[in-house]
């Protein structure tokens, strides 16, 4: 297990103007979580000004199985009102917000939001903290980073056991030293939105994605569902397929919530828009 600090050269650390919520369009609510209406290009152009600040800033990638956890986590859902950019990660909730009215852009996983900000690597200067994950994935995943993006320096890693519910002063320590400005969580969610949320205040400074299995992507381990089936709403069962003794109560039990969370909000939405309509009736007759 490697937990230290990855010597090398360091860039020193801007101490610029923190991107703000000025610089991001308001947030869209979608049942328990609110999400920003932006694009790839929107939210890699954020992240990389994110990254020149001397403060913390997080970014969550909200998905089906998030939206059915908000529901119920109270404080999960407080960590998401307060995260500095929050997306939708999944192509049936970007669906779901279409038919709420709300212009959501794009979805934006997670991974493919890791992936447009390391590619910048050769432009910016992109010192990597990976933490969470097992050993040997976090280091695979590494190589594989390293070989796609020479340019990112990763300066550290820490795959032992993160506790959540407890001080996390020796990650903390680890983080500082590397001084890292990309801090890349593979711990899954709800642990590193709350990780995050209930640290914030003592963390160095830096830009912390919380990116769940991503590791295990980067890694080889887990293949990602072709696009078409991404594009169809369809990548849970690809995963399904690959993990179903870790991932079938996940999909096939809890993930269920989302359908008749789903078929409510959708029906709140079509009773407001009836009761407006008659409202905008009632008053061109008066007029």
């Amino acid at each position: 297990m490697y937990n230290q600090p990855i010597e090398g050269p360091r860039s020193p650390r801007s101490e610029t103007t923190a991107p703000g919520a000025n610089d991001l369009p308001s947030k869209l609510p979608i049942g328990p979580v609110s999400l920003h209406p932006v694009t790839m290009n929107d939210a890699v152009e954020w992240a990389l000004a994110a990254l020149e600040v001397n403060r913390v800033q997080y970014t969550f990638t909200a998905n089906v199985d998030h939206l059915v956890q908000l529901g119920s986590n109270p404080e999960l859902k407080d960590a998401y009102a307060r995260a500095d950019l929050a997306v939708a990660d999944g192509q049936a909730l970007f669906w779901l917000g279409r038919l709420l009215g709300q212009k959501l852009p794009q979805k934006i996983a997670g991974v493919d939001l890791f992936h447009a900000i390391c590619s910048q690597s050769s432009q910016q200067s992109i010192r990597l903290f990976m933490l969470g994950g097992r050993d040997s994935r976090s280091i695979d995943a590494g190589r594989t980073l390293t070989r796609m993006y020479p340019s990112l320096r990763i300066v550290g890693r820490y795959t032992g056991i993160v506790p959540v519910d407890a001080s996390s002063g020796d990650i903390t320590a680890l983080i500082a030293a590397s001084k890292a400005n990309l801090i890349a969580v593979f711990l899954g969610c709800p642990a590193q939105e709350l990780w995050i949320s209930r640290n914030a205040a003592s963390l160095p400074p830096g830009l912390y994605l919380g990116l769940g299995g991503t590791v295990d992507m980067l890694s080889g381990a887990v293949r990602r569902a072709p696009r078409r089936l991404q594009v169809l709403g369809l990548e849970w069962l690809f995963r399904l397929a690959q993990e179903p003794g870790r991932l079938w109560r996940r999909y096939l039990v809890r993930d269920l919530k989302f359908l008749p969370l789903a078929m409510k909000l959708i029906w709140l939405r079509l009773r407001q828009a009836g009761e407006k309509n008659q409202l905008i009736r009632r008053f061109t007759r008066r007029s």
